[in-house]
């Protein structure tokens, strides 16, 4: 057995975290004690669990045991439960409110029982705030083993407070199934990539002086049109529209005007001046 948090640690809200997933953040309380029938440990949420205190603000004792089995019932805690915990990358740590402080708990990518064991959690919800020199109220300690997956469970219940988290468990819906999620994400990520595409649209459309362009504009866009487009992008796009005919007269209709500008028309090669 060994021990990797032992002493005090600092709570907020009645609550600190096992996190074992880099990529996402605490799930809220609905989300980790969804179809439990307890409610100090939550681990409805894959990769985490939200451990709940007495006290609302302030040091609480705190241990963390990682055994090989089971380790035998102790009655001198007074409210435990179980759950079972995967974690989800290599790194899984013990994270106060907000990620204030955290404590490896180097956890192997196994299936874990987790017992979570409670004792003084009606006298640590009366004092509510712990301030320096106040003695020590309520402890808890957080066990894991490997073991296989199976239900939530209250192994016993004796304060109020316990009593009272186990029923707030007990009234939300069941967790969403892994289909369910997987469907969640799959919405999430198309309205994602629907947004991406409004957001491009709306920029090209900016570029382009308010209108999509053509496939044909978009692949000219290393040559001269951008400067035209800065002058008169109605007429960018009209012309592009107007079909290679027209755009050939024009180009050549505007190659003898800059040549007439320059003084130029007389030089052997440029545009013939059109006639009078």
């Amino acid at each position: 057995m060994r021990r990797p948090v032992t002493g005090e640690v600092h709570v907020h809200y009645g609550q600190i975290h096992v996190e074992s997933d880099p990529d996402n953040a605490t799930p809220d309380l609905s989300e980790a004690f969804a179809g439990q029938s307890g409610g100090l440990c939550g681990a409805a949420v894959p990769g985490a669990l939200w451990l709940h205190t007495g006290l609302h603000t302030g040091n609480v004792g705190f241990a963390v045991e990682v055994h090989d089995e089971a380790p035998a019932l102790d009655p001198v805690w007074e409210d435990v439960v179980e759950v079972s915990f995967h974690p989800v990358s290599e790194r899984t740590s013990l994270v106060q409110w907000a990620g204030e402080a955290a404590w490896d708990l180097d956890l192997t990518r196994t299936d874990y029982r987790v017992r979570y064991r409670a004792r003084g959690m009606d006298e640590g919800r009366e004092l509510d705030t712990r301030v320096d020199g106040e003695p020590q109220t309520d402890s808890y300690l957080l066990q894991f083993w490997p073991a296989p997956p199976s239900p939530d469970r209250v192994i016993r219940q004796t304060s109020r407070n316990a009593a009272y988290w186990h029923r707030c468990a007990r009234g939300l819906p069941p967790p969403p199934t892994t289909e369910e999620r997987a469907e969640t994400e799959r919405l999430a990520r198309r309205a994602e990539e629907r947004a991406a595409e409004e957001r491009r649209l709306h920029y090209e459309r900016w570029m382009w002086g308010g209108q999509l362009p053509s496939e044909g504009l978009r692949g000219a866009r290393e040559s001269n049109v951008l400067d035209l487009l800065r002058f008169d992008s109605d007429l960018v796009h009209a012309l592009d529209a107007a079909g290679p005919d027209v755009q050939r007269a024009v180009a050549l209709l505007a190659a003898r005007r800059a040549c007439e500008a320059a003084s130029l028309t007389d030089v052997p090669g440029s545009p013939r001046r059109s006639p009078r």
